[in-house]
C-alpha cells in the first residue's frame, strides 16, 4: 500500500475517491490551499494545508516529510462558469502538475493525473479513442492536455510512473450547485420549471464512485507493472444525450416531464456536438469497468444527494 498525496482535496470527485483509496488501505496526506471544509474523513486520512502559490520546494519539503510515494492530482482551475483565465488555467492545470512531478523526483513512485474528456476535439460518429484529434478551441480542454503531455514528459525524465486519465462526463451527489444533476434535483424537488439547452448534445456520463474504483484499479495496475505510463480515456463508453440525462432524473424522482424546459436557454460557447469515450485501452489494462449504468447511477446519486439536502 501506498502513502498517496492528494491535491485537489475539497472538490467534487475527492470524497468518493478518499473513501476508496482508504478501503484499499492506502495511507492519505489531503493536501488544500485552505482549511478544509468537506467533513469527517476516512480513518488514516490525514489533512495538510499549504497556502498558495506552491512551490517546488515547499512541496518537495512535504513530499520527504511525509514519505510520499504516489500522488493523485485532483487539482483543477477552469470547472465553474467564468473560471477560464488563461494564467490560472495554466498555473494550476499544467504549471502544478510538472512541479508535484519535480517535487517527487527519486521519491513518488506512481502519479495518477485528472485530465478531461474535453481535451478533445469531439466525434458524432465514433468513440473517441486516446488518438483522436485535440481540442484547439477550448481553452480549458487545451490546459488538460497540455497537462497530461508535459506531465509524461517530466515523469520520464524523473523516472515515476505517470498516467493521465482523460475523464469524460463525471456525476454524482458531490456536484457543486452550479451543475446540471443538483440543478434538476433541486428544481424537480419544488415542481419549478428547468430551463435547460436543447439537450441533444450527446455525452458520455460516468457515475463518482465510478471513478472512484477506477483510480484505485489504476494505482493497483501501475503499482503490479500491468499498466504502462501513458494517457487513457476513462469513461463509460456509452454516449446519451443531455435530453436523456434530465429524462431519467425527472423518472426517478416521479416528476413530469414536461417541467423539463428544453431549448429554453443556449448551448454553452464552444460546445461539441458529442463527446463519448473509446475505453478499450484502459479496461485491457486494469480489467475496470464501471458497475453503474447511467440510470443506476443516477438513482444512487438522486438519493445520496437528498439525504447531504437534508442534513444530519
Amino acid at each position: 500500500m501506498a502513502r498517496l498525496l492528494i491535491t485537489g482535496a475539497n472538490g467534487q470527485l475527492a470524497p468518493a475517491i478518499i473513501r476508496r483509496l482508504a478501503a484499499s488501505g492506502h495511507s492519505l496526506l489531503l493536501l488544500t490551499r485552505q482549511p478544509n471544509a468537506m467533513g469527517e474523513r476516512p480513518a488514516g486520512a490525514m489533512s495538510c494545508v499549504l497556502p498558495a502559490p506552491w512551490s517546488v520546494e515547499a512541496l518537495r519539503d512535504i513530499v520527504i516529510a511525509e514519505e510520499v510515494t504516489g500522488i493523485v492530482n485532483l487539482a483543477a482551475a477552469g470547472v465553474r462558469p467564468h473560471a477560464d483565465a488563461i494564467g490560472t488555467l495554466y498555473d494550476t492545470n499544467v504549471a502544478l502538475t510538472v512541479n508535484l512531478l519535480r517535487a517527487g523526483a527519486s521519491h513518488i513512485r506512481y502519479f495518477v493525473n485528472i485530465g478531461s474528456g474535453a481535451e478533445y476535439a469531439g466525434d458524432a460518429t465514433a468513440a473517441l479513442d486516446e488518438n483522436a484529434p485535440l481540442s484547439i478551441t477550448h481553452a480549458y480542454g487545451m490546459s488538460k492536455a497540455a497537462s497530461g503531455l508535459a506531465g509524461l514528459q517530466v515523469a520520464q525524465e524523473t523516472g515515476c510512473a505517470f498516467v493521465h486519465l482523460r475523464l469524460f462526463g463525471a456525476y454524482g451527489e458531490h456536484e457543486a450547485p452550479h451543475r446540471l444533476l443538483p440543478n434538476l434535483v433541486e428544481r424537480l424537488s419544488r415542481s419549478e420549471a428547468v430551463p435547460l439547452s436543447d439537450g441533444l448534445q450527446i455525452r458520455d456520463w460516468l457515475y463518482e464512485a465510478d471513478i472512484a474504483d477506477a483510480i484505485a484499479r489504476t494505482l493497483d495496475a501501475l503499482g503490479d507493472g500491468r499498466l504502462p505510463s501513458g494517457i487513457y480515456n476513462l469513461g463509460s463508453g456509452q454516449g446519451a444525450t443531455v435530453r436523456a440525462f434530465a429524462e431519467t432524473v425527472a423518472d426517478l424522482m416521479a416528476a413530469p416531464r414536461i417541467l423539463l424546459d428544453f431549448g429554453r436557454i443556449p448551448r454553452r460557447g464552444k460546445e461539441v456536438d458529442a463527446l463519448v469515450a473509446n475505453t478499450a485501452s484502459l479496461h485491457g489494462h486494469t480489467g475496470w469497468r464501471p458497475r453503474h449504468n447511467l440510470r443506476e447511477g443516477l438513482a444512487e446519486a438522486i438519493h445520496q444527494y437528498r439525504i447531504r439536502l437534508s442534513g444530519p
